[in-house]
């Protein structure tokens, strides 16, 4: 094509590399929105797991204030530091 019409090869040449540039631009912000996506996904599954810690650190703070169990102290440290952990992440610290 060049040798026949130099013009027309370049033009040629000019549109499929814009095409290309256009189609690597699509991927990469393809690939940045799963990025993101996968990213929420995987707060969501944290702030989750977080919130079965604390309900389960609630659950054991209330059995032991309950019962006087000699544990209360070990117990009340557990509640305090999912709670701790759950404030921490939760305001992004």
């Amino acid at each position: 094509m060049s040798e026949k019409d130099p013009s027309l090869a370049k033009d040629f040449k000019k549109k499929m590399t814009e095409r290309l540039q256009k189609t690597v631009q699509a991927l990469e912000e393809e690939s940045q929105a799963q990025k993101r996506q996968l990213q929420a996904m995987h707060q969501q599954r944290v702030i989750s797991i977080i919130n079965q810690n604390k309900k389960m650190s609630m659950n054991y703070y209330i059995k032991v204030l309950s019962e006087n169990n000699p544990n209360t102290q070990r117990y009340n440290q557990f509640y305090v530091d999912s709670s701790v952990k759950f404030e921490n992440f939760h305001n992004g610290s």
